[in-house]
């Protein structure tokens, strides 16, 4: 699992003040293990040891040299002189001395061996970083851009006259008559985009009214096949006879013919790129009768384009719409 990046921050600085602590605590233990030993004028003779113990000691010196008591000679340091004794003294000072700043010199080397360390892990942070910006900058100069358009609008606004048999008189009204809907996807981007998911619908409101949004993270589309591809100068297309949507409900082509009501179709697509990001657009437009065209309509909530995480989707901790 890779770690943020304050947290590796904060792990070099920690191991960075550890390197400091170890240099610190090894220039004094090494300062105090330095020091120079005392230096005597020479041992105190003492006279011969063994005076006073009378007949026992003669009785133990006259059982020397045999097997159960061997000879032990004690080798004497000889005496040194007070000018031998205090050149001694000067040598071992400043062999201390020459260790200390050894110990200085090489807490100085840990220190530098420190800030290069700490340099080397700052320059490495800062190129992970410039990699990371340039696979970003790669991948959304060539990923696709997948937009919903409306080339057939599948509405028709047509006048109907009706003669009213009391006065006689023709009349008439504008009646919407209702057949095949195309949904078009063009791409964009500079590398084709494997389509997965689509989702729409073709909804009327009350004039003034727009339809309610759809989340994507709780409404299941419909998967598409491997092959459902949307290229550069391929746009990928989808149809629907309408006129079966509203058949069983004359009165909103009366209504959409009148300007009471209005027609809109809502809804997103999911695709994948060939780097194995995932992405979704959403769209809403509404038909316009006077340019015979849907034309966008809505906020953030209804159009939208980005990248999708992983935990993303309708079937991200939710349990499946019915």
């Amino acid at each position: 699992m890779m770690l943020r990046k304050r947290t590796r921050y904060r792990i070099g600085a920690a191991l960075f003040l550890l390197v400091l602590v170890w240099v610190a605590a090894f220039g004094a233990y090494s300062g105090r293990s330095l020091q120079p030993p005392p230096i005597s004028a020479g041992p105190q003779n003492s006279g011969p040891k063994g005076e006073g113990s009378g007949g026992t000691q003669s009785a133990k010196s006259n059982k020397r040299g045999t097997p159960a008591a061997p000879v032990v000679v004690e080798a004497l340091r000889t005496p040194h002189g007070d000018k031998e004794a205090a050149d001694i003294a000067n040598a071992a000072n400043e062999e201390a001395a020459n260790g200390a700043h050894l110990v200085w010199l090489t807490g100085i080397l840990g220190f530098v061996a420190a800030l290069q360390w700490g340099a080397l892990f700052w320059q490495a942070c800062l190129l992970r970083r410039s990699v990371k910006v340039s696979e970003s900058a790669l991948t959304d100069l060539e990923r696709p851009f997948v937009y919903a358009e409306v080339t057939k609008p599948g509405i028709k606004i047509e006048y109907e006259p009706s003669i009213d048999p009391d006065a006689s008189l023709l009349q008439g009204e504008n009646v919407a008559n209702f057949s095949v809907i195309e949904l078009c996807f063009n791409n964009f981007g500079r590398t084709p985009a494997q389509l997965t998911e689509i989702y729409y619908d073709i909804l009327p409101a009350q004039k003034g009214d727009i339809v309610d949004p759809v989340d994507p993270n709780t409404t299941k589309g419909r998967g598409l096949p491997i092959g459902a591809i949307a290229g550069k100068d391929r746009p990928y297309r989808e149809s629907e006879n309408i006129f079966r949507k509203f058949a069983f409900d004359p009165s909103t082509g009366e209504q959409v013919g009148r300007g009471d009501k209005s027609i809109w179709v809502v809804g997103f697509i999911r695709y994948r790129d060939i780097f194995g990001n995932k992405h979704i657009t959403g769209f809403c437009m509404v038909y316009d009768p006077i340019g015979d065209r849907f034309v966008s309509r809505g906020d953030e909530n209804y159009n939208y384009a980005r990248t999708e995480k992983k935990a993303e989707g309708w079937n991200a901790g939710l349990s499946e719409p019915a």
